[in-house]
């Protein structure tokens, strides 16, 4: 008599544990050594990792606009051109920005990034620009991204050194 107490304590035990895992109340194979499998989430920096922007206020000047791309989800090199100022002289800007918090999951991630802006002066191009902003990047599911940032610029036509940009862009 003993052992079929303890096969039915056994067996009802078993389907204790195995009713969270299937609605009918019968365990699968796993169900009794796996917990609930987590939903997958993917790194939307590595999912779309090439995007094209315009850019307010950047390390372009007035308005610009560029194409970036992550090399990983925490590193990202962006090159683009702009106006420099409002009698429309064209600038262009390389840099790259390292997102803190980007190889996790999160949609929103802070960065830091340094940036070199050059203009074409006639004969040669000139340097006249270093850009070091801090800032927020977001990427939606759909696409869409935006980032805000304040910057740090040492510029050799503008006075003054604290500055921001405003971009938005869809990545691919």
């Amino acid at each position: 008599m003993k052992p079929r107490l303890i096969i039915t304590m056994l067996m009802v035990a078993i389907q204790s544990f195995a009713v969270e895992n299937d609605p009918k109340g019968f365990p699968d194979d796993e169900s009794l050594f796996r917990k609930d499998k987590e939903v997958v989430k993917k790194n939307l920096r590595a999912e779309r990792p090439i995007g094209v922007n315009l850019t307010g206020f950047g390390p372009g000047g007035l308005v610009s606009g560029s194409i970036d791309g992550f090399l990983t989800p925490k590193i990202a090199l962006e090159g683009g051109a702009g106006l420099r100022n409002e009698q429309g002289d064209v600038s262009y800007f390389l840099g790259g920005r390292y997102h803190l918090l980007g190889g996790t999951r999160l949609k929103m991630t802070p960065y830091v990034g340094v940036y070199t802006a050059f203009h074409n002066n006639g004969r040669d191009v000139q340097n006249h620009s270093i850009y070091v902003p801090v800032g927020l990047h977001k990427i939606k599911k759909s696409g869409f991204n935006w980032a805000v940032e304040a910057a740090f610029e040492r510029n050799t036509f503008k006075e003054g050194n604290w500055t921001g940009a405003f971009k938005v862009g869809y990545r691919f």
